[in-house]
């Protein structure tokens, strides 16, 4: 390559780098905004069954079964006659705590992906 041709080079590399990059911000906005619309929908769809639910618990609220046992099960209440019997488990059990070592850290994600997740806006959504 010759000497004259070398800075025209750099000249279109550098404005074309500058191009990518003025590109990158408004390509993870979008992308992180899709990623939030998604993620919204997700949540819709888990509040549309859970009020769902609720109707169909409404509605069995309405019948003398229903009642009866809500006032079972949530309130422990019982017949004239009848035994209520309790299960307390003990308090810091070993076998049903949370995991205390090394294997309930989350695991390091690879430097690419995380690069990927900067470049897809996925590290501007909050997801859980």
């Amino acid at each position: 390559m010759s000497e004259r041709r070398l800075p025209a080079v750099l000249v279109v590399l550098l404005v074309g780098g500058a191009f990518v990059l003025a590109a990158l911000v408004p390509f993870r906005q979008a992308m992180a905004q899709r990623s939030q619309v998604d993620l919204t929908e997700r949540q819709l769809e888990l509040l549309v069954a859970e009020n769902e639910a609720l109707e169909a618990e409404l509605e069995s609220l309405h019948s003398l079964d229903g009642i009866e046992r809500i006032a079972r099960e949530r309130h422990g209440l019982v017949f004239p006659g009848e035994q209520s019997f309790v299960v307390v488990e003990p308090e810091g059990d070993v076998a049903t705590g949370e995991p205390t070592g090394p294997e309930s850290f989350p695991e390091a994600r690879p430097w690419w992906q995380r690069a990927w997740d900067f470049i897809t806006g996925r590290d501007l959504v909050d997801e859980p």
